[in-house]
């Protein structure tokens, strides 16, 4: 576009009008070569600012494609690193809980051979108390004997 002007104001951006009257000639003999050489400047300067502002557009376009393809990327790669850790996490969680289970039977049969030995211990003790109640019950049958006939 020509400095200070739109290509709305003018149907030609600018350049004078083909005729008189501001139509298309009648004739193209009647319109001079200059007039055509500038039109084909003109045109040829608005294809090479659309062209350069294509370009830069591509760039851009290009330069946010990289940008979002390196952001994916990252994100799968941290994605793949969290499903690793997770999967680590529960395998860990499954190893604890065997050893939990593992270690609760342990303690369960500590416990059982503990009141085992316990218990054993305790009978020994009552059979010893009751023979010993027994000695008691011979000896007072026999000082009650005693005193019977002490008494006689």
């Amino acid at each position: 576009q020509g400095a200070g002007t739109s290509p709305r104001s003018s149907p030609r951006g600018g350049m004078p009008p083909l005729s008189g009257r501001g139509g298309a000639p009648k004739d193209a003999d009647t319109v001079p070569k200059h007039v055509y050489a500038a039109m084909e400047s003109e045109l040829t300067d608005r294809v090479r600012a659309v062209e350069e502002e294509k370009a830069e557009s591509e760039r851009s376009m290009r330069s946010k494609l990289d940008d979002r393809d390196t952001t994916i990327s990252a994100l799968v790669k941290s994605s793949v690193t969290q499903e690793q850790k997770l999967a680590k996490l529960q395998a860990d969680v499954s190893r604890l809980t065997k050893a939990r289970k593992d270690d609760d039977g342990t303690r369960e049969k500590e416990r059982s051979s503990s009141s085992g030995s316990q218990l054993a211990v305790r009978a020994a003790r009552i059979a010893s108390l009751e023979e010993e109640n027994a000695g008691l019950e011979d000896e007072i049958a026999t000082l009650k004997e005693s005193l019977r006939v002490y008494k006689k």
